[in-house]
């Protein structure tokens, strides 16, 4: 019960708002200085719409800007599937991670048939993307068929795009 007073005190006393310092003939006056207990009517809301371009009340219309010259018309955005250079690029990192495979294996190759380092000992020291040197050549074999799969898929996307094909040789 005692919350129950307490609460209609307090809306009885918020609702009770000291009389504002603006004429009610003038609420948009320059004078008028805004006031933290002020109840925003629809008309207020119109005003500030068309006086203020920022709103979260509404969609707001930009103001229409003289018709510029077709010259001067803003540039289309970038599309990277049209770009020859990103295919270049794209391509190319896939090309040196697929040397740097290579690279790999040959070392892991070599070592194989030189006796060099062969052990059934866990590589802990090495980053070596398998636990033995088996799964280390066959997580590498997979990364390479992946790496050539995308390089596929990029040249086949940028046929479909007529790319010229210089642009990823």
């Amino acid at each position: 019960m005692n919350s129950l007073i307490l609460l209609i005190t307090l809306v009885s006393l918020g609702a009770v708002a000291p009389a504002s310092s603006c004429p009610s003939r003038a609420p948009h006056s320059p004078s008028c200085a805004p006031d933290q207990s002020r109840v925003w009517s629809n008309d207020d809301v119109n005003f500030l719409r068309e006086n203020a371009p920022i709103s979260i009340i509404g969609v707001v219309n930009p103001a229409p800007t003289p018709a510029a010259p077709a010259d001067n018309s803003e540039p289309a955005p970038y599309i990277k599937e049209d770009d020859p250079h990103w295919y270049e690029d794209e391509i190319g990192f896939r090309r040196a991670a697929i040397a740097d495979i290579d690279a790999q294996l040959a070392h892991i190759a070599s070592a194989e048939n030189g006796g060099q380092g062969i052990t059934g000992a866990f590589p802990l020291a090495g980053g070596t993307p398998g636990i033995l040197l088996q799964g280390t050549v066959y997580v590498l074999q997979q990364e390479r068929r992946e790496l050539k799969r995308e390089i596929e898929d990029l040249q086949d996307l940028g046929q479909q795009n007529q790319i010229a094909p210089v642009a990823w040789r």
